[in-house]
Parts: structure tokens; C-alpha cells; sequence
């Protein structure tokens, strides 16, 4: 009975063991022939216990070809020999990794049987030795560190290609996790040109054996300057490609800027307090900014219904809605009377809402082009024929430099990375520019606005680009950046190359005139000479060009000032809007004017669907050196 009882137990303690048995590598040796061209002859030994739960066909190994420091991109060559399992030649194949190569061995119809296996895999490495001003050195990770299992022991030798003093050797290695300075691990020189690494405790998964070692110099043969340099190139023309890009756009734009986008001597800059004889509040935005935009339509509206031709009300549902009320008689400023017959051409009114989206887009085309027309070449140029270039220099650098990145996975992530996070970016940089343009003074709330929207568009990108970090491993940052410089460059230049005529810039110091008496601040009015007494007429005739020229906050502060003194009774409003009551001071509405219709006359004038209201994104040591990778089982 007590031996059937032993039995039973004996063969309980080997199902549990059997059960709870762990595939581990119990050896891990590497042969490390130094030639002497600088290529590593290298043969590993990979001792394995196979329990058909990762290890059923075989082991894998993965290799690193591709590294990434703070001086660029280096690759490696890398040739593979031969695999062996038990000292017979092994069904193998390899696959792409996106920082080197991963070779499976072992045939995918044959599962293994639970065992000790030992596997040798032969090949030879190119470019893994550094070359410095008094030694030579291999510093190199043996195992690497992506193991799946436990390694009981790593060893290697290393064999130089002759004979050198001990004294003119130094050893040094570390073990565990990747930046690990621990050094369980013994070194020696066996014999002149030969040493080996042992380590002394066992590593655990994700963890490796890195090994320094450094010689004298002349034993190898060094690469020269040019082999150097020419490697380089070869590993980093993605990045040289896109940063020369980057600069051939810089310096073609500054050229270009300097011979036909530097603006002519402004002149003197005096209080004027009339408009330019002539210029529409329109027209004076659009020479102004030398640009077309929605504004210039708003402001347009904006004086139709000053000078009573049009009324402008709002609906329950806080839509525009504008009324004809009469035709002119007499003649309207350029695009004015455009508006008028475009936009009333099939009924006397319009709601703002996108279902009148093809009649309002209309009435802003031709608006656009009358504008364009009559004062477009005569008072400035856009040089767009000297944009184009530099738009298709980069285009091209960007195109060439993302087809040279080095692998697959970093083409990948750069193009994503760069893609997902474009549409943030070209906001942050336009909402920069309209700071640069000419003519742009924001209200504290418009400010405001800014800033939150600076804000929101921060945390959106990071947001993405955290939601990416994955990928930022693989990412080529001289592309990625130089990417975003070229495209900001552009967008930039755009508007610089833009430049006033002669003409043009006596034009602009007119404006900037006016505008300087519009936005005269209190305690400059007392200083100012000859400026007509102001009234009610005066700030409705003045408000369109205020709004036109960014300065509607500080020429309604004027009215609330007047008010305030008695000059100008209270209950003040322009003519032709009907929705004055909804606001409690002369500045809220005036605001509302400028903001609410352009953001009415741009939601509108978009067909539905057309554009999108969201980003996209969701919320939510042992290695070093040249060497490493790791492996697993199939």
C-alpha cells in the first residue's frame, strides 16, 4: 500500500512539473570573428526547452539593420549563412521588420515534440564597430533584449584577426533591460586577440547581454573620409534631401520676396477723416489685405443696408435674413451691385442656411471677381506665378524625400503622422498669419477667441499625436519637420509675395489714414485738429470700413463715448438692421455684425457635407551598441 502510495505521488510530481514546466533558453553563446575589413563572422548557439506553448515549430530571431541616434540613420548589412537545429541543416524563411530582419526557423507543418533543442544560426554583420581618435571598439548587445523567455546563461568570444598585448585590451559588458548599467557578468582574455563574456546570473525575459571591448588602432582597417561621408549620404538621403528642400524653398522665397514682394516706402501716416474718394468699404478691405475673404462681402452688406437698399434681421432660430427693399438709382460701388442682382435674382430675400447655398455662393463669386477686376492688378500684385515654383519645389522635396526613407514602417508612420496632424497645424499657422496681415486689430473678445482656439488646437495635436506614439519610434523627424516648415513656409510667403503697386501703396497710406482716425484712441481725440464734428450719420456712413479694416470696436467705443457726454442721443443703431434690440450696447452688435454674419455667410455659402466638423483621433543599458533584437517561438 505505502509503495502504491509513492507511486502515486512520484507520478504526481512529474505531471505537476510537466504541467508547470516553462520554455526557457538554457544557453545562449555567441562566436564573434572580428575580420580584418571590419565585417563580424558571427555563429550563435541558441539552446532551447520546447513545451508546445510559444515553441511549436521552432524559435525565431530577430536582427536589427536599421538604428537611429542623434546624428541620423545608420544601417547595417547583414547576410545570413545558414541555420542549423542539432547540428542538421533547418527549414528557415524570413520576413521584413520595419528595423531589420526576423528569421523563422523551423518548417510550418512540423510541430515539435516537448525537448531540448539547440539551434545555431551563421551569418556575418557589416558597420557595427566604432572607429575613435586612440582605439578601436565593438560594443555590441550579444542577445538582445526582445527574448520572450528567460535566459539561464549568455556567453560569447570574440577573436581578433591577430595577436595583441593584454595589457592593450580593456573588457567591459552590461546586463538586463534595455540602459541597464548592471554587470552580472565576468570577462577575460583568453589568449592574444581572443576574450569572452560570461554571464553570472540568470537573465530574465526582456533582458540582455551587451559587451564592450576596445583595441588599439591599425589591427582593423579603418574606412576613410569618403567611404564615411558616402555612407552617410546613403543612409540619410531622406533627410538630406528634405532639409536642402527645405532650405532651397527658404532662400528661393527670400529671393523672390526681395526682387518683386518688397512693399514700396510707406509714407507719412496722418489722421485722414474721410474714406478714399471712391473705395468701397469692400474694396478698401480687399486692397487692404490684397486678398478676397467673406468679411469683404459682410462689409458689403453691411453698407447696402446703411445706405438702405437691403434690411438685415434675424429669425427665432438666430438665422440672417435679408430683404431687398429697393433698387438703386444711382450707381453702386464695384461688386455692390453684383450682390444685389446675384443674390436677389429669384426673390426679394435670402435666410442665411445652407439650403441657399448655391445662390449665395453666387453672389460671392461674382462679388470676388468684380473686386479682382477693377482694382486687383492696378493697385497690387499677387505674383502667384512666382508662388507656384516654390509651391512645387516642395511638393517634389516632400514626394522624394518620404519615397528614400529607409524602411516600410517609417514611411508608414511619417506619411500618418503627418497627414493626421496637417489640418491642426496649417489652423495654428493661418490663425499666426491673419496676425501678419495688414489692417487686423482684434477685439479683446476676438482675442480671446484666439487664444482658446490656440488652446483647443494644442490639445487636439497632442492629443493625436499621443494617441500616435507608437509610431513616433519610426518617424524620421528631419522629414516630418522639414515637412511642416516647407508647408508653413508657403503659406506664409503666400501672403508676403503679395505686393502693392505704387499706385497702390499711396492708396494703402490713405487707408491706414483713416483707419488711424478710426481708431483714435480717447485721449489722442483732444489732440487732433480739424476732424468734423461727430454724429450719428458720421459712425453709420464710417461703420462699414471700420468693420472693413478690423477697427469696429474702437470706432463703437467713440459713439459710446459721444452718447455718454451728451453729444449723440441714446438708442443709437444703424440703419436697415432690425435685430438691434437683442444686444445691450453699440459694441456687442457691432461685433455681432462683423463675426455673426461672416460665420452665417460661411456655413452657408458651403454645400452640406462638403467639410468636416471634427479632427479625427481618439482620446484616451542591457541593450545598446550595434547587435540586439531578441526573438521567440512560433
Amino acid at each position: 500500500m505505502k509503495i502504491l502510495l509513492s507511486l502515486l505521488l512520484f507520478l504526481t510530481l512529474i505531471l505537476s512539473f510537466n504541467l508547470h514546466a516553462k520554455e526557457v533558453i538554457t544557453s545562449y553563446h555567441s562566436d564573434i570573428n572580428i575580420q580584418q575589413n571590419g565585417q563580424l563572422h558571427i555563429i550563435e548557439t541558441i539552446q532551447v526547452r520546447a513545451e508546445n506553448n510559444q515553441i511549436k515549430r521552432g524559435i525565431y530571431r530577430d536582427f536589427p539593420t536599421l538604428y537611429k541616434d542623434k546624428s541620423g540613420i545608420s544601417k547595417v548589412g547583414f547576410t545570413l549563412i545558414s541555420v542549423q537545429r542539432d547540428g542538421v541543416k533547418e527549414d528557415y524563411h524570413t520576413s521584413k521588420l520595419s528595423n531589420g530582419i526576423r528569421i523563422y526557423i523551423g518548417n510550418r507543418d512540423v510541430i515539435l515534440k516537448p525537448g531540448h533543442y539547440s539551434y545555431q544560426i551563421e551569418f556575418t554583420t557589416t558597420h557595427q564597430l566604432g572607429f575613435f581618435n586612440e582605439y578601436d571598439e565593438l560594443y555590441f548587445n550579444v542577445t538582445g533584449n526582445g527574448w520572450n523567455f528567460p535566459i539561464q546563461q549568455a556567453s560569447a568570444i570574440v577573436t581578433l584577426p591577430e595577436a595583441v598585448e593584454s595589457s592593450h585590451i580593456s573588457l567591459t559588458g552590461y546586463t538586463g533591460i534595455k540602459g541597464s548599467t548592471q554587470q552580472f557578468l565576468t570577462h577575460q582574455i583568453l589568449h592574444s586577440g581572443q576574450f569572452n563574456f560570461t554571464t553570472t546570473q540568470l537573465l530574465k525575459a526582456h533582458e540582455g547581454l551587451t559587451i564592450v571591448a576596445n583595441w588599439p588602432k591599425g589591427i582593423i582597417t579603418e574606412p576613410d573620409a569618403g567611404q564615411l561621408r558616402a555612407l552617410y549620404i546613403e543612409n540619410n538621403k531622406h533627410s538630406l534631401i528634405a532639409v536642402s528642400g527645405l532650405a532651397l524653398v527658404l532662400i528661393y522665397y527670400v529671393f523672390i520676396w526681395l526682387k518683386v514682394g518688397k512693399d514700396p516706402d510707406k509714407g507719412i501716416i496722418l489722421p485722414l477723416y474721410q474714406a478714399p474718394e471712391g473705395f468701397s468699404p469692400a474694396s478698401t478691405r480687399f486692397i487692404s489685405q490684397m486678398s478676397y475673404d467673406k468679411s469683404c462681402f459682410t462689409v458689403a452688406l453691411v453698407n447696402l443696408a446703411i445706405k438702405g437698399f437691403i434690411s438685415i434681421d434675424q429669425n427665432s432660430s438666430k438665422n440672417f435674413i435679408i430683404h431687398k427693399l429697393y433698387s438703386p438709382a444711382t450707381h453702386l460701388a464695384a461688386g455692390e451691385s453684383a450682390i444685389l442682382q446675384q443674390l436677389f435674382e429669384s426673390s426679394d430675400q435670402i435666410t442665411l442656411t445652407q439650403s441657399e447655398h448655391k445662390r449665395l455662393r453666387k453672389a460671392l463669386n461674382n462679388h470676388e471677381t468684380s473686386l479682382r477686376e477693377d482694382y486687383e492688378k492696378l493697385h497690387f500684385n499677387t505674383n502667384k506665378k512666382f508662388f507656384f515654383p516654390g509651391m512645387l519645389i516642395s511638393l517634389a522635396t516632400i514626394i522624394f524625400s518620404i519615397l528614400t526613407l529607409p524602411d516600410e514602417a517609417m514611411t508608414i508612420s511619417t506619411i500618418a503622422v503627418s497627414i493626421i496632424s496637417f489640418i491642426p497645424f496649417v489652423i495654428i499657422v493661418k490663425l499666426f498669419r491673419s496676425y501678419l496681415k495688414k489692417g487686423k486689430q482684434p477685439s479683446l473678445i476676438g482675442l480671446a477667441i484666439q487664444i482658446v482656439s490656440f488652446g483647443i488646437l494644442a490639445l487636439v495635436l497632442s492629443d493625436l499625436i499621443s494617441s500616435l506614439h507608437f509610431m513616433l519610434e519610426d518617424i524620421s523627424w528631419p522629414v516630418a519637420v522639414s515637412i511642416y516648415l516647407m508647408i508653413a513656409a508657403n503659406i506664409m510667403f503666400e501672403q508676403w509675395l503679395k505686393a502693392p503697386t505704387l499706385a497702390g501703396r499711396k492708396l494703402l497710406d490713405k487707408i491706414e489714414s483713416f483707419k488711424l482716425y478710426l481708431s483714435i484712441a480717447e485721449e489722442d481725440e483732444l489732440k487732433l485738429s480739424g476732424q468734423p464734428e461727430f454724429s450719428n450719420d458720421i459712425y453709420q456712413q464710417f461703420l462699414p470700413y471700420a468693420i472693413a479694416l478690423g477697427v469696429n470696436h474702437s470706432w463703437s467705443k467713440k459713439l459710446e463715448r459721444s452718447i455718454d457726454s451728451g453729444l449723440i442721443e441714446k438708442g443709437v443703431h444703424p440703419t436697415g438692421f432690425l435685430y438691434h434690440n437683442n444686444y445691450h450696447d453699440m459694441n456687442d452688435f457691432t461685433s455681432s455684425i462683423s463675426t455673426g454674419l461672416d460665420s452665417a455667410i460661411s456655413s452657408s455659402s458651403t454645400a452640406p457635407g462638403s467639410s468636416s466638423g471634427s479632427v479625427g483621433g481618439s482620446s484616451g543599458g542591457g541593450g545598446g551598441g550595434g547587435g540586439g533584437g531578441g526573438g521567440g517561438g512560433w
